[in-house]
């Protein structure tokens, strides 16, 4: 029996939860809240209601103890012996079939009897949604402790989680011409310049989704004489394993001008593949060469920094 059907002899999974939290040291209901709220409310439905009538079921099995009312009458409860015995049993089961609930899935089946504009609505209220959930997990990332690696990896999956689904509705084709409002799938009017300094400033936040939403399908990265890395998820990945090499390279701009269907930045790198202090790795600067088209960028270009190349692009 799996963790999530075990219910009568032993613990439901929002019990077993709670005692995991208490393992940490005493909680009230409302710190249990905080906490469950503060990430784990993402990957499994727990609410204000199901807390405190859970803690008073452990507290009836004597799994917990209630202290004395402090502040606000709210009451800590500790662990006992018993609950974490009970924790360590129900930890110890099979965690069971995870079951996708995603009402977006259930209209995009029947969506042939919605008008375009209504489900593409539907597509940009889910986008803004997942983007705002994308942001809480890199805020939860931001705090969690560097020897905690079980929170990390499920936080991990937060983010791989919400990306995909982001880059899921970047691709989505619907039947009909359906898709969702011109900018997030590349008829946008952006000018040139505005696109690629948002390209660099999702390069420096290592924003895979961001650089993912501004590739084209042809992209192509051409690094000074080398042969030309081409298409969006070749370069998707590339950019991923350069950002797992070098987590800090940052592109530093200088200076920037459109001119012969390009958009020109000349600047410099730090923590890049080049090994080099900072202080010395100010003084190698190179010009970016980025191609737009209706809000994406078509190629991504490294050139030398000499007198031609700044001549030529007006640097």
């Amino acid at each position: 029996m799996s963790r999530g059907e075990r219910a009568v002899t032993g613990l439901n999974a929002t019990q077993g939860s709670l005692l995991g939290f208490l393992h940490d040291g005493p909680r009230t209901g409302w710190d249990l809240l905080q906490e469950v709220e503060g990430g784990l409310s993402r990957f499994w439905n727990i609410t204000s209601s199901h807390v405190y009538r859970e803690l008073r079921a452990l507290e009836a099995r004597r799994l917990i103890r209630a202290g004395a009312p402090g502040a606000r009458d709210r009451r800590p409860y500790t662990l006992t012996a018993a609950g974490r015995r009970e924790f360590r049993a129900w930890i110890a089961q099979a965690p069971g079939p995870e079951q996708i609930r995603f009402p977006l899935l259930v209209t995009l089946w029947f969506g042939r009897h919605l008008d375009d504009d209504t489900l593409a609505g539907f597509l940009e209220d889910s986008r803004r949604e997942h983007e705002q959930r994308l942001d809480l997990y890199r805020a939860v990332a931001a705090h969690v402790p560097a020897a905690d690696p079980h929170t990390a990896a499920v936080v991990a999956f937060g983010l791989a989680y919400e990306q995909a689904i982001l880059g899921w509705l970047d691709d989505l084709r619907v039947p009909a011409g359906v898709r969702p409002s011109g900018a997030r799938l590349g008829r946008s009017t952006a000018p040139p310049v505005a696109v690629a300094v948002h390209f660099v400033e999702c390069v420096n936040r290592r924003d895979l989704h961001g650089i993912a939403r501004l590739l084209t399908e042809d992209h192509e990265l051409r690094v000074f004489d080398e042969p030309p890395l081409v298409g969006r998820e070749k370069n998707i990945e590339a950019w991923r394993g350069y950002f797992k090499s070098f987590p800090d390279y940052t592109i530093h701009p200088h200076a920037i001008n459109e001119r012969e269907g390009a958009v020109a930045v000349l600047g410099h790198t730090t923590g890049s593949h080049l090994g080099l202090p900072d202080e010395k790795e100010r003084r190698r600067t190179l010009i970016w060469l980025a191609v737009a088209s209706r809000g994406r960028v078509r190629s991504w270009t490294l050139i030398e920094n000499n007198r031609q190349n700044r001549d030529r692009f007006g640097l």
